[in-house]
């Protein structure tokens, strides 16, 4: 019995080990946001890395640590999809530099015509920002492309935790959207030797 207690307890410690080791930005799951099935980017490199730079503060005026997906897990998503490699030498990276989201509090207008009114109190700011960058053999930059996309919305006054967690759910989708518009045109034009 002591045997087994003891096994279960390593088990336990090992697992616990595991889970403190892992990177930010891995995916336990695959994220709740789906965009359209688009063929993926094969990249005259030999592999393609993902990072990130940003570091949530986890605390207001900064909420993207609340939300059920965030959006550095949907960016990480998008470069493991859209990013493949298909070559033999050089490297490309995709790296985050920003997915953050903002609480913004709004004026209320006490006027008595206004008090008839459910009035929006919070705006969320959100802004996303990634580049992927092409390294030679050497390590040297030979190209590189950049996209930042933003997106906002309101919530009444007194609203519910549940009403926000909808609001920030219906922001992620035409923040993704825009960003892989706006990457895609730019990988197409700045990284157009590098595509097989």
């Amino acid at each position: 019995m002591m045997k087994h207690l003891a096994y279960v307890s390593l088990c336990l410690i090992a697992t616990l080990g595991m889970a403190a080791c892992e990177p930010a930005v891995k995916l336990q799951q695959r994220p709740e946001v789906t965009l359209p099935q688009k063929e993926a980017f094969k990249l005259n490199v030999a592999s393609v890395r993902g990072y990130s730079k940003y570091k949530a503060p986890k605390k207001l005026p900064n909420v993207d640590h609340l939300f059920s997906t965030t959006l550095s897990q949907a960016l990480a998503q998008w470069g493991k999809d859209r990013l493949k490699s298909a070559g033999q030498f050089s490297t490309a990276r995709f790296t985050i530099l920003d997915a953050s989201v903002v609480e913004q509090k709004l004026k209320i207008d006490d006027s008595v015509v206004a008090n008839f009114a459910r009035q929006q109190s919070r705006r969320y700011n959100a802004r996303i920002e990634a580049t992927v960058e092409v390294f030679d053999i050497t390590g040297s930059r030979k190209a590189f492309a950049t996209a930042v996309s933003t997106h906002s919305v309101t919530v009444g006054e007194n609203s519910s935790k549940k009403e926000r967690q909808a609001a920030w759910r219906r922001m992620v989708g035409p923040l993704m959207k825009d960003f892989d518009r706006k990457m895609t045109k730019n990988i197409k034009q700045y990284l157009a030797d590098w595509i097989k």
